[in-house]
């Protein structure tokens, strides 16, 4: 079963804190909850989806597995089929980053009750960074990784103490940002990239924002042609603004591994 795990799920694994009872939030195939229970890193998981057909499938996974007597499937929208105090830890992956904020605010009153967190945005992760912040989580680790050319954040949080993020950062409008955030570029290099990533100059956090930089230039080259030509619309000269911000927190980024 350990070969159905992808290099993404490997990582999410190997982040679990051993001992600690497991929810697998949108479980799938149930691969990961597997692995950690017949590695006896686990002793007992939920593998939750709130879709049938996954979860049926799940079910298969662990009956083939012989794991039926810990690992139970649920049917479950987020945390809602999993009680304060049943679980200790939760992964939350493959999905964007917003929604792993939707589940994580609707089952508060579950996650409260949780000692870590392993979370995998495929997008948003400030929005999940943030979130888990004000929700009393703090970042433990954070592992990148590439994959068939996708480069992928995992984060644990820990309930230690409030981690030091900024609540009123909206990123999806970075050309809105109050000056006192816009002004502190490396908080928010942080914020987006990750503060443990930046902390450590993870060499795969290099190349995706190598990566992302060359990606943008090209788009802002394209974009101030048109601009001196005849203008942009509305709409483009937003974009125009939104791609120099992040080029500029990018740069920022980078700089930390130049000291």
């Amino acid at each position: 079963m350990a070969g159905h795990l992808s290099e993404r799920l490997t990582c999410a694994c190997s982040l679990v804190t051993d001992g600690l009872v497991l929810a697998d939030i949108g479980t799938d195939h149930a691969f990961l909850p597997i692995e950690r229970c017949r590695s006896g890193r686990t002793p007992s998981a939920i593998a939750a989806d709130v879709r049938p057909g996954p979860l049926s499938r799940a079910e298969a996974h662990v009956r083939e597995a012989q794991m039926e007597d810990r690992i139970e499937c649920r049917l479950s929208d987020g945390f809602s089929a999993i009680r304060p105090g049943e679980v200790q830890t939760a992964v939350i992956t493959g999905m964007g980053g917003l929604l792993i904020c939707d589940i994580l605010r609707r089952g508060a009153e579950t996650v409260d009750s949780l000692q870590e967190l392993i979370l995998g945005p495929q997008s948003e992760p400030a929005d999940v960074r943030r979130c888990a912040a004000e929700m009393g989580f703090a970042i433990d680790r954070e592992e990148m990784i590439e994959e068939d050319g996708k480069f992928y954040v995992l984060i644990r949080l820990r309930r230690d103490r409030r981690a030091e993020i900024p609540k009123k950062i909206n990123t999806a409008e970075t050309t809105a940002l109050p000056d006192a955030y816009r002004n502190n570029m490396e908080e928010l290099a942080a914020l987006n990239f990750g503060p443990y990533l930046l902390a450590h100059r993870n060499p795969v956090l290099y190349r995706f924002l190598c990566r992302r930089q060359e990606v943008l230039a090209g788009l802002l080259e394209s974009l101030s042609k048109k601009r001196a030509e005849g203008g942009l619309s509305p709409a483009a000269e937003k974009r125009y603004s939104e791609i120099k911000e992040e080029m500029r927190l990018i740069a920022t980024a980078q700089k930390r591994y130049e000291k």
